[in-house]
């Protein structure tokens, strides 16, 4: 039987690594400007840049209630926006980098750390796993969770008080839900000689995590509510249906639901199944640790993203983990990879470490393909089946409309009324360049006169209503999608 040379192996492994590394990238940036379509979120940061560049007054507190400090977003939307017109692209470039740079701290950070196999294998599925690549075309603050919790960790594992403060500062900028990475970072720490993040007398030190670990939980407890707190901690179901959805959240079926389909199933083992298999692989992982106390800080690492999953839990329920919501559960993805990775990796001797590169690999491969096949493929030839704000055509209909509109007015003043936040926002956000265009919110008291446009998503009640009394309006014309279905109406009074 004839043996492929080392050598040979060696450079296969490099270049299948680069391919998939440039095949992650590639898959955040292609048809960035309208896949998924982009919603009224996405739009309003770049609103606010445009506003401090004309002089015109901020929104300081976002739609979802949060100051405007968000820097890492708001700052290379200004930058980009002196050189650029308002282009959808640039709403999400800042979650593209953020991103692209979690994949290279993962290795980078993590190769003194783990070895360069395992580094190397958290890199991979950082890039690779759908999620990650989902919200990076996202101009939406969670999508930066993954770059803030990779660094977070790192500085746990370092016991570097100032790293694990500045970073979870910076974190929280993204979203609250960041400080439930606090118990990963204590039960790190507790099991650490000389740790900056915890006294260094052993009784103080218990104490301390307690403590720290006591107030988190009760964070998440005083937020969703005593009797929230109580159903879900007395509802099994509740609780097996949580961490079933585990497995959509890392396969994409979770994502894929999101965006694209709600009926997007993916034919996965069971969570029992995977739950065995990884239950067989901690085992063995732990086995072959040969010092008690690189046994005892596995089980306080372990310990660590028990308690993050339980303030989860606690705090949202199964929802945070289920489409539409799961959001709130980035936090969670980077230290479940890297708890993955350890075991994986752990599992094996040091001289068989390229075996878990190469499952992970193969395992990099099946989601990118996965992603492909789920989410860049089905958008492309459907336009979406899921929210009406993410469905899309050859350019996002938000915009479509809008270019529409200008053609037909071809330089004269006009106003747009648009219905709903998710038609509003893009619009105001692609006029607020243009001096002859008002974009304005339609309400219940609005009043559009002749020669006013107003715009809404196809088959919504407004345009059902006005669709039977065509006196109402002197011109309708409408933006279809993929499919050729109609997602935007414009009238024209």
């Amino acid at each position: 039987m004839c043996r492929i040379p080392p050598l040979l192996l060696k450079w296969i492994g490099i270049v299948t690594i680069g391919a998939i590394f440039s095949c992650a990238i590639l898959f955040r940036l292609i048809f960035l400007d309208h896949i998924p379509g982009l919603n009224g979120d996405e739009a309003w940061y770049g609103i606010q840049a445009l506003n401090l560049m004309y002089g015109r007054p901020l929104e300081w507190m976002a739609p979802s209630g949060r100051p405007l400090l968000n820097f890492f977003f708001f700052i290379p939307i200004f930058i980009l926006q002196l050189f650029c017109e308002p282009a959808f692209w640039i709403l999400r470039f800042p979650s593209v980098i953020a991103s692209i740079i979690a994949i290279f701290l993962s290795y980078r950070l993590f190769l003194d750390i783990l070895g360069r196999p395992a580094a190397i294998s958290l890199a991979l599925l950082t890039a690779t796993l759908p999620i990650n690549i989902a919200y990076s075309r996202f101009g939406w603050d969670p999508s930066l969770l993954i770059v803030y919790a990779v660094l977070i960790i790192y500085f746990s594992f370092r016991g570097s008080l100032k790293g694990v403060l500045i970073s979870t500062l910076l974190g929280l900028t993204a979203h609250p839900v960041i400080i439930f990475l606090g118990p990963v970072v204590v039960m790190t720490a507790l099991t650490q000689n000389g740790s900056a993040l915890l006294p260094s007398h052993p009784l103080q030190k218990k104490i301390g995590a307690v403590l720290i670990l006591t107030c988190i939980i009760a964070v998440a407890v005083y937020a969703a509510g005593i009797e929230a707190t109580t159903h879900r901690l007395s509802t099994p179901q509740d609780a097996w249906l949580f961490l079933s959805l585990i497995g959509g959240l890392f396969s994409g079926e979770t994502v894929y639901r999101y965006i694209v389909d709600p009926a997007t199933t993916l034919a996965i083992l069971d969570p029992a199944s995977i739950g065995a298999i990884l239950a067989v692989l901690s085992a063995i992982a732990f086995w072959r640790i040969s010092s008690k106390t690189s046994q005892i800080g596995a089980l306080a690492f372990l310990s660590g993203i028990f308690f993050a999953l339980l303030c989860g839990y606690l705090m949202f329920g199964p929802w945070l983990l289920l489409p539409h919501t799961e959001r709130y559960g980035i936090y969670l993805v980077f230290p479940l990879t890297l708890l993955f990775v350890i075991i994986l990796h752990g599992a094996f001797t040091a001289e068989r470490q390229h075996w878990p590169v190469a499952i992970v690999m193969a395992l990099s491969l099946s989601l990118l393909a996965g992603f492909h096949r789920h989410y860049l493929q089905p958008i492309r030839e459907t336009g979406g089946n899921s929210q009406i704000a993410f469905r899309t055509g050859v350019l996002d209909p938000k915009q479509v409309a809008y270019l529409g509109i200008l053609d037909e007015t071809r330089g004269r003043p006009v106003r747009i009324f648009a219905h709903q936040w998710w038609i509003w926002q893009p619009l105001k956000y692609l006029a607020s360049k243009d001096p002859t265009v008002e974009v304005i919110e339609l309400r219940e008291f609005s009043r559009p006169i002749k020669g006013d446009y107003v715009v809404t998503f196809a088959g919504e009640p407004l345009d059902i209503v006005a669709r039977k009394d065509p006196s109402t309006y002197a011109t309708r014309w409408s933006v279809l999608d993929y499919a050729r279905r109609e997602v935007i109406a414009v009238y024209r009074l």
